[in-house]
């Protein structure tokens, strides 16, 4: 089974985080440093095993299939990936170093955060007293 980005998501690397914005549910998602090395390698042509296969972590535990089948499932979960039948990857979704794991060793990627956003996609220039949400202060 090969795995995809979902369309409906935009994602940006931020550091050594990656940030994920679900356009539909308008909710933010961040993931550690390995999990956003896995979410560049969805390309829709490869699984869990190729994905794996194709990188030079040099020791991998035993536990990582299962690990990463884990961070597959809350991310499909979340409506951020698709499983589906294999494809040819196209230029756009392919990793450029594929092998550059950002870490020592293996870590778990993880899905450290998520949040609603407010006002997302709405401007409050010029709104003052027309809109109870840009009315109030933003909470942090």
């Amino acid at each position: 089974m090969a795995l995809r980005r979902a369309s409906h998501v935009a994602w940006r690397r931020v550091g050594d985080e990656t940030v994920l914005i679900h356009l539909k549910t308008k909710r933010i998602y961040v993931l550690n440093p390995s999990g956003g090395f896995f979410w560049h390698r969805l390309d829709g042509a490869r699984g869990t095993n190729e994905i794996l296969d194709s990188t030079a972590i040099a020791e991998l535990p035993s536990s990582a299939v299962n690990e990463l089948d884990l961070f597959w499932e809350k991310l499909a979960d979340a409506e951020l990936i698709e499983k589906g039948e294999k494809s040819e990857p196209s230029d756009s979704t392919v990793a450029r170093n594929d092998s550059d794991y950002p870490l020592a060793s293996f870590v778990p990627p993880e899905l450290v955060w998520q949040e609603q956003l407010r006002n997302f996609g709405q401007s409050c220039a010029n709104m003052s007293g027309e809109s109870p949400l840009c009315d109030t202060a933003p909470s942090f």
